[in-house]
């Protein structure tokens, strides 16, 4: 009825947290849709029995208009127990409900203008196609062009690269062929004559999508392919009456999908105090964890600058 990996906790008054994967861009368990209040509750429970004097829980990756976020916050209200918010931020997001506009509508019409001089200069150096493939031997080679195009750009020059581990690519593959074989997974892609110059991973879920992975050619990166095709991937997604929202799965601020989806999806991180007496414990943490996202996110930016 509940699958929710822990982390336990690695030193006095930290909490336990939701484990996620390096690839995962949302930090819900896995609860019963009907006894999710029971899951709750039997989870909390079983962490105040072994927690120690202040056991906490922490979540992260939480989408904000969710029952995930709902529930422990109603729960925690039953419950008489402390909760906090430690982070909250928003990614780009695409309501495909509204159906009277295309991708064009969100960007302004000089850089319409000049996307489509970028697409004429691009129809010159080849045939450009558009294209999707979503099951059998076409989407097993654009898995395997997709991989090709990451390693070869920056994320393969610094080693995040799915192909830069043979264990991520085996993940990709077996993830990305097995959603297929449910009709969960499509990729979008652009190619000048025979080489594929674009690709873009979706994976779908019921009326909901989520765009997990974007690679581009930058041997053509004057000519902007990636948001190339980005915009006719939206248009499609706008014509899809079985899609009502697309969720990004990108940084906040991305600085291509934000000038694209307009929309935005509010996510937050809490922790919820698993004892009644917890507060000043949880207080506590949240603080210590804020400072630890300060200092983390300060060494990000000098190195950054070092890259620069």
């Amino acid at each position: 009825m509940a699958l929710w990996p822990l982390v336990a906790p690695g030193a006095p008054e930290t909490p336990y947290e939701t484990w996620r994967h390096e690839y995962c861009c949302l930090g819900a368990p896995l609860l019963d849709g009907v006894e999710a209040a029971a899951c709750l509750d039997a989870i909390v429970s079983h962490l105040r029995a072994e927690g120690g004097a202040s056991p906490m829980l922490s979540l992260g990756l939480i989408r904000r208009r969710g029952p995930l976020f709902s529930l422990v916050a109603a729960f925690a209200a039953q419950a008489g127990l402390a909760i906090a918010s430690v982070a909250q931020t928003k990614r780009a997001a695409l309501d495909a409900t509204e159906t009277d506009r295309v991708a064009a509508d969100s960007i302004s019409s000089k850089k319409r203008k000049e996307l489509r001089r970028l697409l004429r200069r691009l129809h010159e150096t080849g045939d450009i196609s558009f294209g999707i493939a979503d099951e059998g031997e076409a989407l097993s080679q654009h898995i395997e062009s997709f991989l090709a195009l990451e390693a070869k750009g920056w994320k393969g020059r610094r080693g995040g690269a799915l192909l830069a581990r043979p264990e991520r690519a085996a993940f990709a593959r077996a993830m990305l062929r097995g959603l297929a074989h449910h009709a969960r997974c499509r990729i979008y892609w652009l190619a000048c004559g025979e080489r594929v110059i674009a690709s873009n991973i979706l994976l779908l879920d019921g009326d909901k999508a989520y765009f997990w992975k974007t690679a581009y050619d930058e041997d053509f990166a004057a000519f902007s392919p990636g948001v190339l095709l980005t915009l006719h991937m939206t248009d499609a997604l706008l014509r899809d009456p079985r899609l009502s929202r697309i969720d990004s799965c990108a940084v906040p601020n991305h600085p291509m999908i934000d000038h694209v989806w307009r929309d935005q999806e509010p996510f937050a991180d809490i922790m919820l105090a698993c004892r009644p007496a917890a507060g000043a414990a949880l207080r506590g943490a949240v603080r210590r964890e804020r400072f630890r996202r300060w200092l983390r996110d300060q060494a990000k930016s000098l190195l950054s600058k070092a890259r620069r």
